[in-house]
């Protein structure tokens, strides 16, 4: 059976020798940038250092503004207790999260969203086991079918060719 060729006239092997090519260029690229970065972070470990513990002070103070601005609101009801300060009041919602769900099911099942991931791996569990036989579980709707998808191999260094053809050669477009 003779390799099928896409629009451009190349086939598997050379998409895949192309492939090993990009794979190993950009691999050496990003080890590149990797070590001038790891260098560039050991040269100046101190201002990263320095940088975070500065970060680390700025919260704890960031924290007592905060803390005593809100205890001299409580205290006199002034809501600028300092120029640099202002307490807001903010609604902030309560709820018992199962009693919410039920009065949504009931009144606005809208709110409520579908988990698709969890939902997709239950339907696979279902359709895949013999013996799950709850009756709520085996009327799920949906179907499990199979679809192909392909894996291309992590190692393609016996595929990149010497010498490599010419960089402004067209990408083919995808087979459909």
């Amino acid at each position: 059976m003779e390799p099928t060729k896409n629009d451009n006239g190349h086939d598997l092997d050379w998409a895949v020798a192309h492939l090993a090519d990009a794979r190993q260029r950009h691999e050496a690229a990003k080890a590149k940038l990797d070590a001038a970065k790891a260098a560039w972070e050991a040269e100046h470990a101190a201002e990263i250092a320095e940088t975070a513990q500065l970060k680390v002070l700025q919260e704890r103070y960031d924290q007592v503004v905060r803390d005593q601005a809100l205890e001299v609101f409580q205290q006199t009801g002034n809501n600028k207790p300092h120029a640099a300060t202002e307490v807001k009041m903010w609604d902030v919602p309560q709820y018992a999260p199962n009693e919410a769900f039920n009065w949504c099911r009931s009144n606005m099942p809208a709110l409520l969203v579908l988990d698709e991931a969890a939902y997709e791996k239950i339907l696979r569990a279902v359709r895949a086991s013999k013996t799950l036989t709850d009756t709520h579980l085996a009327t799920m709707p949906g179907q499990v079918i199979e679809q192909p998808k392909v894996s291309i191999s992590r190692n393609l260094t016996a595929y990149v060719p010497a010498p490599m053809i010419a960089e402004d050669e067209p990408i083919p477009a995808v087979l459909s």
